[in-house]
């Protein structure tokens, strides 16, 4: 049987402010409240299916401190107070509740391993144990929690709990929190991310930095991290451990994006607006830099979907399940990037023609505002007889274009390049482009 495994955490993220932090569920155990909860494991697997995942989780459950040794190590634990450690011999039987000890060795059903077995005891009679086992019999691979039948052979004894409201010492669960939510620098700058943490310190913060491990010592409830990205960058909590906690290990959902800003390339009437589009968060990442290139269909498209999931505070595979939709992944034979494929199920883009995206072909003015008006209405706006917008080349505008280009000048979202005119063919930039999903006014949207 392996080992228990190594040190981890329970940290909850919260992407706004955390006030408090929840401790562990300690109270006094009966004989029947070990039973009934050691019969609830049974066919779940805590942990990798150790036994030792088992009697880890037990002593939290009642008691709010972890076993962090191998079984075979179990005899000589500094037992807090209340425990016992009670050596069997012939006249000895073991109580429901009990934390049962085998030696490294051959036990009762063939197996013990080098490391012991462990398992928590239902009842018991001067010849057999009844106990609820992980990883019994299965060679150190680890197994679901069952119901066992044990004889004495290789039994060393039992760790007892503190019965009948006796209760032993408590230790408050450590947790993490980053108290605040995505953070926007700018290029070369430094971002603190606060972290408050509850249990005794000091503690141990395990994070991910986008792919790369990290790890930081913390000795205050309230402790500072300060990063130094040099890209947009996500930052998760993963484990969190201070000096009284198990090595029993859980993964956490949660992050925090710190998106830089490099706007070095970025014209500077379109500076504003790109930190607005940016800090919203509906620029795609890849697109946040050489401003002033032209952007192409398919960056254009993939901003549309993300601007579409933050004017309805969803994300797409929402928004297309509760429109009864969904991709067709065939919809286009020079593509199938999932964006695209969803624009195209809510009826932003319709290709090039003959099942064609042209996903880098540069993008012009009025296949910006063909999009736009698409996209808006993919959200529930009315885009249907917007007053003409009488730009005096709109005759070189494609028929296709007209009404979007009407669309798009009557609601504020693109404006002319000049002696009213709107340069329909002309090639749009990424600076363009995002300033374009920046000006829609959400709520002044004629929605239906």
């Amino acid at each position: 049987m392996k080992s228990a495994g190594r040190i981890a955490l329970f940290a909850f993220i919260s992407m706004m402010a955390i006030a408090m932090f929840p401790v562990a569920p300690v109270h006094a155990m009966t004989e029947s409240d070990a039973v009934e909860w050691a019969k609830s494991q049974v066919g779940t697997m805590i942990g990798d299916g150790q036994c030792t995942r088992l009697s880890e989780a037990y002593a939290w459950q009642f008691f709010g401190f972890g076993l962090n040794e191998s079984p075979k190590d179990y005899p000589t634990l500094d037992v807090r107070d209340g425990w016992e450690l009670i050596r069997y011999n012939s006249g000895f039987v073991p109580s429901p509740g009990d934390i049962a000890i085998w030696e490294p060795g051959s036990g009762s059903w063939g197996w013990v391993g080098d490391t012991g077995h462990t398992a928590v005891i239902l009842s018991a009679t001067g010849s057999e144990i009844i106990s609820v086992d992980q990883n019994s019999g299965a060679g150190g691979r680890g197994s679901a929690a069952e119901i066992v039948t044990h004889s004495y052979n290789s039994f060393w004894g039992v760790l007892r709990p503190p019965f009948d409201g006796k209760e032993g010492h408590q230790v408050p669960r450590p947790n993490a929190g980053i108290t605040a939510g995505d953070t926007v620098i700018n290029s070369g700058e430094s971002a603190n991310l606060t972290i408050e943490f509850s249990g005794i310190g000091p503690w141990t913060l395990v994070y991910m930095e986008d792919n790369a491990e990290r790890t930081q010592d913390f000795y205050e409830h309230e402790g500072v991290l300060t990063v130094y990205p040099d890209k947009t960058t996500v930052y998760s909590l993963i484990s969190v451990t201070d000096s009284s906690y198990y090595n029993f290990t859980e993964f956490l959902d949660g992050k925090v994006t710190v998106t830089l800003l490099r706007l070095e390339d970025a014209s500077a009437w379109a500076r504003a607006g790109i930190t607005s589009a940016i800090t919203k968060g509906f620029v795609p990442s890849d697109i946040q830099s050489h401003y002033t290139n032209e952007i192409t269909r398919a960056e254009f498209c993939r901003m549309a979907v993300k601007w579409v999931e933050h004017a309805v505070g969803k994300n797409i595979e929402a928004v297309l399940s509760e429109k009864g939709l969904s991709r067709e992944p065939d919809a286009f034979a020079d593509t199938n990037d999932p964006d695209i494929l969803a624009a195209y199920a809510l009826g932003i883009t319709n290709g090039t023609g003959l099942g064609v995206f042209s996903p880098n072909a540069q993008f012009t003015r009025e296949q910006a505002a063909a999009m736009i008006t698409n996209t808006c209405r993919a959200i529930g706006a009315n885009a249907d007889n917007a007053p003409a917008s009488g730009f005096a080349d709109i005759e070189k505008a494609s028929s296709w274009a007209a009404s979007g280009i009407d669309f798009v000048r009557v609601n504020g979202i693109m404006q002319g390049t000049g002696d009213n005119n709107f340069s329909p063919k002309a090639n749009y930039t990424r600076e363009q482009g995002i300033i374009t999903f920046n000006n829609i006014d959400i709520e002044n949207l004629p929605i239906q």
